[in-house]
């Protein structure tokens, strides 16, 4: 039993159940600087990838949402944001990543998209094992760490675990040149 003077009022489920992906969204721009130069792709068309885009896109830089779903990209459209079908962009060639698919298969096409020195930002928990083994670089990081992916490999030059109950991880990676 809780006394009415020590409960609150929750919003509308409609507007709680938005509550942490907004969170979520604007972290990102208290953990990283976006320029409007910035190429910037959101992996995922979900929810969570939504909300992401809209608030990345207030920042002027040139935004991609990348998605399966051709409603929800019609969504994102809408509103004034670029959109793509997944292996449409070339690799290599994007300065952030932030992935919010959910899945294995986004945190690889995230890889394969960031150029040597691009940022990629995690707000994906997986329900499964993943093809890139990231939870060892949470903590200690330093530039000498690497990982090898897809025959590339990257020295991490800054990891940060930001959220311990969110999960959530960013990885700043430099390709090496062999």
């Amino acid at each position: 039993v809780v006394k009415k003077r020590q409960s609150a009022e929750l919003p509308l489920d409609e507007v709680a159940v938005f509550t942490e992906p907004v969170a979520a969204a604007f972290r990102i721009l208290e953990q990283i600087d976006i320029a409007a130069t910035d190429v910037v792709v959101v992996l995922g068309d979900g929810k969570l990838g939504q909300v992401v885009a809209q608030v990345l896109q207030r920042t002027g830089c040139n935004l991609v949402v990348v998605g399966r779903h051709p409603v929800k990209l019609a969504r994102l459209s809408a509103r004034g944001i670029r959109t793509a079908e997944s292996g449409t962009l070339p690799p290599r060639t994007v300065d952030v990543v932030v992935e919010c698919t959910g899945s294995p298969e986004g945190l690889a096409l995230a890889t394969r998209l960031l150029r040597p020195r691009g940022t990629l930002v995690l707000k994906s928990t997986y329900a499964g094992a993943t093809s890139v083994a990231i939870g060892r670089f949470v903590s200690g990081v330093t530039p000498r760490h690497r990982v090898t992916y897809d025959g590339r490999t990257f020295d991490i030059v800054a990891a940060q675990n930001s959220d311990e109950r969110r999960r959530e991880l960013r990885l700043d990676l430099r390709e090496r040149n062999l």
